[in-house]
């Protein structure tokens, strides 16, 4: 297996990824601007990585990163302070990291453990009382949805949009194809209540 490299797995992120997944961006690239989401994302730039025997390459756009932020960035701070080996600043503004498989794995362990986290706390929060569960696989690519249906159909519901970016952010990270099959359900019937499909729908408003 020396030498031997998987193919690149380019995956598209969003604008306003850095605006939905502040939790992402707090566990593992601090400092990242936050802005407020806009109602249609498009996408810009993408999230590329790279594997060789030892090592994980990760190439994340200049989208996601403030101008305030690159005016003052240091690659070996930056590296040093996150645990990856090296990190470098490529011409069009994006920013390589290079870590160990080991830390590869942690990073995909945190990030998981902060989605759930997110999960958890969407369930009957301020902002989205009408969802009473949510479920996934390990992998992010299918998650159900349960909700009160009544509270639901009333709101400006905006979590599949949240859980999908997120949920293909780890899979960006991890190097995977991008999909995310997200569920609305009756939470007492179990009745589907729509399905949509990430990054399907985000192409589909570009169109």
């Amino acid at each position: 297996m020396v030498g031997c490299r998987t193919n690149e797995s380019k995956i598209q992120a969003t604008q306003d990824i850095d605006a939905i997944s502040t939790n992402v961006a707090a566990t593992m690239y601090a400092e990242v601007a936050i802005e407020e989401p806009t109602i249609t994302p498009t996408m810009s730039g993408e999230i590329s990585v790279d594997s060789d025997l030892f090592d994980v390459d990760i190439t994340l756009p200049a989208s996601l990163f403030s101008d305030d932020y690159m005016a003052t960035f240091n690659a070996d701070t930056y590296a040093a302070e996150n645990g990856f080996k090296k990190a470098v600043v490529n011409e069009d503004g994006s920013i390589t990291i290079t870590v160990s498989k080991a830390r590869h794995k942690e990073m995909l362990e945190e990030y998981a453990a902060q989605l759930n986290k997110t999960f958890n706390e969407m369930i009957g929060g301020e902002d989205t009382p009408y969802i009473t569960g949510i479920t996934s696989n390990s992998d992010f690519t299918s998650i159900i949805i349960d909700v009160n249906r009544v509270g639901y159909e009333s709101a400006f519901d905006f979590s599949a949009f949240t859980i999908g970016i997120d949920s293909m952010f780890y899979q960006s990270i991890a190097g995977m194809d991008l999909h995310c099959e997200i569920t609305i359900r009756n939470g007492n019937t179990k009745e589907t209540i729509s399905t949509v499909v990430y990054p399907d729908v985000i192409q589909q408003m570009q169109d």
